[in-house]
């Protein structure tokens, strides 16, 4: 079917030169296909995830795999955390913790025996009568080289003890607060916010950083896996902290109020 483009007439002869209506000639007046949108399909594409090195240990191999989470985790934690929840699988991030405890704790070691004496004797001039006893039988034993080594086997055992025991405490309290996310989630921010620990090799003030860091890298953890706010993040943590805190003072003043009571009773 054609159509003539001057009147609109349609006729069924194709090879005419000339519409048969008006008689003006005729140029291709066959009217262009309309596009079938309907055949046509859009695909949004889709945003893969890539999953942190601790979930793809084939990939990296696991020595790998820990620096390369080491190293995101104390320069980009957020951007990590937000992908260390595609996987359930905790073993690695426990292996990690183990690894980061373990350099931490040899390197500590190797300087207390080199450096150990000498810290002792200036710690002794700041803090006087703080010094230990040289008599102490338990003090002479950790300070020497199989007490060190005998230390760093029981953390195979206390180690993963205590991760287990905070991330328990750390997950009621994440409950409390909001978080809908299983014990696996907490356990795993756990796990990799002892990453800075590894700054405890630096003397006096990397305890103190370490402790710190550590604080705030499990905050962003839980909030990024549990999705949840950092404030509610924040007080779910300190929160056994601040019970801790409290018990004590109860406990000291009430020792105290028992030998107030004890004296006054002695002396009547």
């Amino acid at each position: 079917m054609r159509f003539c483009p001057h009147c609109g007439h349609a006729f069924a002869v194709e090879a005419a030169r000339f519409c048969p209506s008006c008689g003006a000639a005729l140029a291709d007046s066959t009217p262009p296909a309309e596009p079938d949108f309907d055949a046509t399909v859009y695909e949004a594409p889709v945003e893969t995830i890539e999953p942190i090195p601790l979930d793809e240990l084939p990939r990296y191999g696991f020595p790998r795999a820990v620096w390369l989470s080491w190293r995101e985790l104390m320069t980009a934690p957020v951007q990590f955390f937000d992908r260390a929840g595609t996987r359930e699988n905790f073993l690695p991030m426990l292996g990690f913790a183990m690894i980061v405890m373990l350099i931490t704790s040899v390197v500590t070691t190797l300087e207390q025996l080199a450096i150990g004496p000498w810290t002792d004797q200036l710690m002794t001039k700041l803090l006087p009568g703080m010094e230990a006893d040289p008599a102490d039988p338990v003090a002479q034993f950790l300070s020497s080289p199989l007490g060190s080594v005998v230390m760093l086997l029981a953390q195979t055992v206390l180690v993963p003890l205590g991760l287990v025991i905070v991330a328990a405490i750390n997950h009621v309290c994440l409950l409390l607060l909001g978080a809908r996310g299983d014990f696996d989630r907490t356990f795993r921010g756990v796990c990799l916010s002892t990453a800075p620990q590894v700054l405890m090799i630096v003397p006096c003030l990397g305890l103190l950083v370490a402790l710190v860091w550590g604080f705030v890298l499990n905050v962003i953890a839980q909030a990024r896996l549990h999705g949840i706010d950092y404030w509610r993040a924040t007080v779910a943590l300190l929160l056994p902290m601040v019970v801790c805190l409290v018990g004590c003072c109860g406990l000291g003043g009430f020792a105290s109020l028992l030998g107030i009571f004890a004296g006054a009773g002695g002396s009547n």
